[in-house]
């Protein structure tokens, strides 16, 4: 009797990335395309250990390029791994942050952050060139101004910001702007 192997981190990821890909469009999907994606290049020889249990289907195609499609079985298996990988996420504290793109008319809002009422138009979240993270907010009539924190501290004030509706983005410095710039920000 054959005793069928626990799958990889690697094929559970591509299995996951099958099934989203499936919502947007089903049928076959591009190889390459998962290798792009996972930023792996062992997914070939994923793809065939996920072939021979029968969860995906491969095309072999004359130009070389193989497509890939997930099975019933694929389906029913990447369905019952995604909600796992999203609790792990949450558990590990990863946080996807959201954008919301600056309107022609700026108004300012009273939102409030440790404590503290801040009247802002929009939000950024800065990541400087040495790995230190800020709040970047903007007022219409009171200036800038920056807090400074651990990017889980920055993540939560943003988001406050973003639920209270401001336009909000997150802009990394580069070393030249930051060289410019000097020691203009205030608490550096």
């Amino acid at each position: 009797m054959f005793k069928q192997r626990e799958l990889s981190d690697l094929q559970k990821k591509i299995l996951i990335l099958m099934l989203s890909a499936d919502s947007f469009s089903s049928g076959l999907f591009p190889l390459q395309n998962i290798k792009r994606s996972l930023r792996n290049h062992c997914v070939y020889y994923a793809c065939y250990l996920l072939e021979t249990s029968g969860l995906v289907r491969m095309q072999r195609r004359p130009n070389r390029r193989v497509f890939i499609e997930l099975s019933d079985a694929g389906r029913t298996m990447a369905a019952s791994l995604m909600p796992v990988e999203y609790r792990q996420h949450r558990e590990a504290g990863n946080r996807i942050l959201p954008s919301r793109a600056q309107r022609r008319e700026m108004r300012d809002i009273e939102i409030d952050i440790r404590g503290r009422p801040y009247t802002v138009s929009r939000a950024a979240f800065v990541i400087r060139p040495d790995g230190t993270t800020s709040l970047a907010l903007w007022s219409e009539n009171k200036g800038q101004a920056w807090l400074n924190g651990n990017a889980r501290q920055v993540s939560e004030w943003y988001q406050t910001c973003y639920d209270a509706g401001l336009p909000v983005n997150v802009q990394v410095e580069d070393d030249r702007w930051m060289a410019w710039l000097g020691d203009r920000l205030p608490g550096r």
